[in-house]
């Protein structure tokens, strides 16, 4: 990493440095050239001037040998050619060659300029010395009027190898300027790089798990900030690491002091902490429970309600709950899901004896009834024959025999109803109902009960199908219960009933006017044999077991029911169910 940066700034400096002194170097010499050929071309029109005036009384008195004389000693004593011309164009005098050897020069540009009054300047190539010249030429004057031309003249090879010298000098110069800020740059990259190094190097002791690895910084402000902020990061991890340690310890004690099995399964499926009670539940108590940790969890318990138990609470249902058998042992499984991370958390409550003691007194309910029921029939049968044939006033007696007696036949009913509700073992068959000929039948059933008691019965359903899953019978049985109730408990007023469905759930509402249910009695209305009002329920022939009945039947649909009641104003009962796809 180190080599990679450094490398990588100090490239970075070249390419910065180069850059700067090829635009430092192209600039300088276009200025420098510039000025140079512009210094050039002011000294050798002052040098025209200069002849001219020595010039001028010679060329009016036509004395070209002077002139080619004047020409020659200044030409070798300025090194500068030196050519004199009249204002025919014809050479008069010339300091590197034979004037009458050369020919007319008034086409030349700078000549033609010069005999305009102006000064004329030109580069190209000498057709006498077959090299390339700059030419300067100023015209010499008399009282306004042009007598010839005096032009100055150099070899521009001489400029040119002057400004070469120049440049190799001002690259030389340049290149030593290069090397020595990118040394500077070197030395200033690599300050930059190692406290980086440093910094890299611990924090790779940090990751491979050295919490005491720290670092020094020296320099500037900011690199001993970064080395403070680095020393303060690994001094609040193995802050934090110790915690975290800390915790997992209290929470390993938690676990294993949990009397009830669990175990925590990850988004894959595969257990990731577990209890030694759950390896007493799967066999494996005594051995190490790191042999079941990192399995697959329908490995280790291949039991289908497992598997659906943790699937459920994977999509996030929330806590779910599942009965599950596990070779002798009946458990209530409860799960939930662990924060955002998908991790399911299983707990297992052994409720083996307490399924064993519900068995036994299912059982004996049973039993019971079914040996409550013969002779209580017997008695119904007896009473009524004897009610015909005793006296009026013995009849009454008799009457009571036979209400009592009837009752205690609706109680052994709804008991075996109950167990038989409560009993697994009995197969579910469910098919495809429509509740709203259901309860159109339990209403014409209570027909004549509600013509007698003067009720008002309002129906009334939307245009979805209410059509469920479930056995007819048993949902017949939940609807008859509820519109006993609000028939047996509604003096005067209105019963409704009302069917709703919105394509998820089938709501079926039956409301009464009735005496109402007192706030404290509606967290127990679904328990056996449990009565509001005894006295009443006696009076209307009650048995307690109506609404623990509908409540098993709602259960064992996947449905919910839910009541609300104002004493004095009535009460509403909400069934609903899962609507058939």
């Amino acid at each position: 990493m180190r080599g990679t940066l450094l490398l990588r700034v100090f490239a970075g400096y070249v390419v910065l440095a180069v850059a700067l002194a090829s635009i430092i170097l192209v600039l300088a010499f276009s200025i420098v050239g510039s000025h140079y050929r512009q210094t050039l071309g002011a000294g050798l029109r002052n040098l025209g001037w200069s002849v001219a005036l020595t010039a001028e009384p010679l060329l009016a008195e036509g004395r070209s040998d002077e002139l080619n004389r004047l020409a020659r000693d200044l030409g070798a004593k300025t090194d500068i050619r030196i050519t004199i011309i009249n204002a025919d164009g014809v050479v008069l005098g010339d300091s590197d060659e034979n004037p009458a050897s050369m020919e007319n020069h008034r086409t030349r540009p700078e000549v033609m300029g010069a005999l305009e009054g102006e000064v004329g300047e030109s580069t190209r190539l000498s057709t006498t010395m077959n090299r390339k010249m700059l030419y300067v030429a100023v015209p010499v004057r008399k009282d306004q009027t042009v007598l010839g031309v005096v032009r100055t003249s150099a070899y521009s090879g001489d400029i040119t190898g002057t400004l070469h010298g120049m440049e190799k000098g001002v690259v030389g110069l340049a290149a030593v300027v290069v090397i020595i800020c990118l040394a500077g740059a070197l030395a200033l990259s690599r300050s930059l790089t190692r406290p980086i190094s440093r910094l890299s190097s611990a924090a790779r002791k940090v990751g491979s798990g050295d919490l005491g690895a720290t670092v020094i910084l020296r320099g500037d402000k900011e690199l001993r900030q970064l080395g403070e902020s680095f020393n303060f990061m690994t001094e609040r991890i193995r802050e934090l690491v110790a915690d975290l340690s800390r915790r997992r310890e209290e929470l390993a004690s938690v676990i294993s002091s949990i009397h009830d099995a669990l175990v925590v399964i990850d988004a894959a499926g595969r257990i990731s902490l577990v209890n030694r009670s759950f390896g007493e539940v799967v066999g494996s108590g005594e051995g190490p429970l790191r042999d079941i940790t990192g399995k697959p969890f329908w490995e280790v318990l291949r039991a289908p309600e497992f598997g659906d138990l943790v699937k459920a609470a994977s999509k996030g249902e929330g806590r779910v709950e599942r009965e599950i058998a596990i070779g002798e042992k009946v458990y209530a499984a409860t799960a939930g899901v662990l924060g955002s991370g998908g991790d399911a958390v299983v707990l297992f409550h052994d409720v083996t004896e307490m399924k064993d003691l519900e068995r036994v007194k299912r059982d004996f309910v049973v039993n019971l009834s079914h040996e409550l029921k013969t002779p209580l029939t017997a008695i119904k049968g007896f009473a009524e024959t004897l009610e015909e044939e005793v006296d009026p006033e013995a009849r009454g007696h008799v009457a009571v025999v036979i209400r009592h007696t009837d009752r205690l036949i609706a109680i052994v009913d709804d008991l075996l109803r109950l167990s038989e509700l409560e009993d697994r073992a009995v197969p579910f068959v469910t098919n495809r109902v429509d509740l709203q000929p259901i309860v159109g039948d339990v209403l014409t059933m209570f027909d004549s009960r509600i013509k007698e008691k003067n009720l008002r019965v309002e129906f009334s359903a939307d245009q979805g199908a209410h059509v469920v899953m479930g056995d007819a019978f048993k949902l017949e049985q939940v609807f008859v219960n509820l519109v006993d109730n609000a028939v047996k408990y509604t003096e005067q007023g209105t019963i409704s009933v009302a069917l709703a469905d919105d394509g998820k759930r089938v709501k079926v509402t039956v409301a009464d006017t009735g005496a109402g249910i007192a706030p404290e009695h509606l967290p127990r209305i679904f328990e056996r044999f449990y009565v509001v009002d005894k006295s009443r329920s006696k009076k209307v022939g009650g048995t307690g077991l109506g609404l623990a009945i509908v409540k098993h039947i709602v259960l064992l649909h996947n449905g919910a029911i839910d009541v609300e009641s104002t004493p004095g104003k009535g009460t509403k009962f909400t069934v609903s169910f899962p609507a058939a796809s």
